[in-house]
């Protein structure tokens, strides 16, 4: 059994990405990003980080943000 991060979008031999589900692998061709072999090497530089989420800060107060019991 693969761990689910273990997929051809993140390995070494992922040379080019033809299309949005499809990779060139050096080693097996045209596969699924989703694909599995037993060659898998991590590659840190194709992994995607998710993106950052933006706190909207415009509907606080400095009330909102004090201690002060009143």
């Amino acid at each position: 059994m693969y761990q689910s991060s273990e997929v051809c979008g993140t390995c070494t031999f992922a040379t080019q990405e033809l299309s949005s589900d499809t990779i060139l692998c050096e080693k097996y061709g045209q596969v699924s990003r989703y694909h599995h072999c037993s060659l898998y090497q991590f590659n840190l530089t194709q992994k995607q980080p998710p993106k950052r989420r933006i706190l909207d800060t415009s509907r606080f107060s400095k009330e909102d943000f004090s201690i002060d019991e009143e």
